[in-house]
């Protein structure tokens, strides 16, 4: 498995882990829901906009599985 093909996967995991694993999961007070109807994707911007706190546990495992791949791309590349 080179480094780059699992890189690639691990982005698309990412995305995800972002979109059917969030915390976001909670309905939201009448003053903070979008306009109905809304789509998925702004339901969840304007989740996000009421409380952002809930996204930095994945943010922190999403950025150091990118510095690991990272890495890994690198060495691959120097090393052969």
């Amino acid at each position: 498995m080179s480094a780059p093909s699992f890189a690639a996967g691990l982005v698309a995991g990412m995305n995800l882990i972002q979109i059917f694993i969030h915390r976001f999961n909670e309905p939201l007070p009448e003053d903070k829901r979008p306009p109905a109807p809304s789509p998925p994707n702004m339901t969840l911007s304007y989740a996000i906009q009421a409380n952002p706190a809930l996204g930095w546990r994945e943010i922190i495992i999403m950025a150091g599985l990118s510095v690991w791949a990272l890495y890994a791309i690198i060495t691959e590349i120097l090393l052969g």
